[in-house]
């Protein structure tokens, strides 16, 4: 939702569908295939699942800068992921690259988003990210 009240309309490329985690090989292979849809839910599903936040984070670190929109938004949300349920965000390093990914309008509202995440885990463990 706009904050005039309006819907907003489904991203381009953005595609809702079961994220399911397999095991870290297969999430290396699906992050290193190339296609956009496999490496955005590869990086959602180690974000909720893997054992390992810190792989996750810096590995969503790298893509921060990818040419497609939907790896972006992934990461982006992948950073929230990290911060709440999973007591892990770096926090000077977390601002940084939701910062980044702000910067483009397709990916704002989920970057957005993941900073409200973060800034939440950092409300309700003074501690996390220092």
């Amino acid at each position: 939702m706009v904050e005039d009240g309006r819907v907003e309309e489904t991203p381009p490329g953005l595609v809702y569908g079961p994220i399911v985690y397999v095991d870290r090989e297969k999430t290396e292979r699906d992050l290193t295939s190339g296609d956009e849809q496999l490496v955005a839910r590869a990086v959602l599903a180690a974000s909720l699942k893997d054992i390992d936040a810190a792989w996750v984070f810096d590995r969503c670190l790298t893509m921060v800068d990818d040419p497609r929109v939907g790896v972006r938004r992934a990461v982006a949300l992948a950073i929230g992921h990290l911060a709440i349920p999973r007591d892990f965000v770096d926090e000077r390093r977390a601002r940084e690259a939701l910062g980044r990914l702000a910067a483009d309008p397709l990916v704002r509202p989920a970057a957005s988003d993941a900073l409200s995440d973060v800034e939440h885990a950092l409300a309700i463990r003074p501690d996390a990210g220092r």
